[in-house]
């Protein structure tokens, strides 16, 4: 009913989701979440046609810190966190985001793929 919606449990009752522990996405557009990615005090959030970094430093509020177009996902298989950022792909190429910024690792273009790294 909400697919453009984020819920977060209680401090200490991880399955307890009340319905006005709710962050609603950035974006206005109506599209559904597609994944989710936890690094240290963000969530990505990522949708078909963008990701959204959303800082949760501090649980009583949350804000989108950046914005990124052309880097949304289809699927959640498509996203992997290592200890180091989250790594993901799509049509465009392969990412990661450390934690400060977004890096490009690959890039896909009509004949294949372009080592960026």
């Amino acid at each position: 009913l909400m697919p453009d919606s984020m819920m977060f449990s209680m401090p200490g009752k991880p399955g307890l989701f009340p319905q006005y522990n709710r962050f609603d996405s950035p974006s206005s557009d109506g599209s559904p979440i597609t994944a989710l990615a936890a690094f240290r005090d963000t969530i990505l959030q990522f949708k078909e046609n963008g990701m959204y970094v959303i800082n949760v430093s501090n649980p009583n509020q949350f804000y989108a810190q950046a914005s990124y177009r052309d880097c949304g996902v289809l699927n959640p298989c498509q996203v992997f966190t290592t200890s180091f950022g989250v790594i993901f792909v799509n049509k465009k190429g392969c990412y990661i985001y450390d934690g400060h910024k977004l890096l490009l690792l690959l890039m896909v273009n009509l004949i294949g793929l372009i080592n960026l790294a």
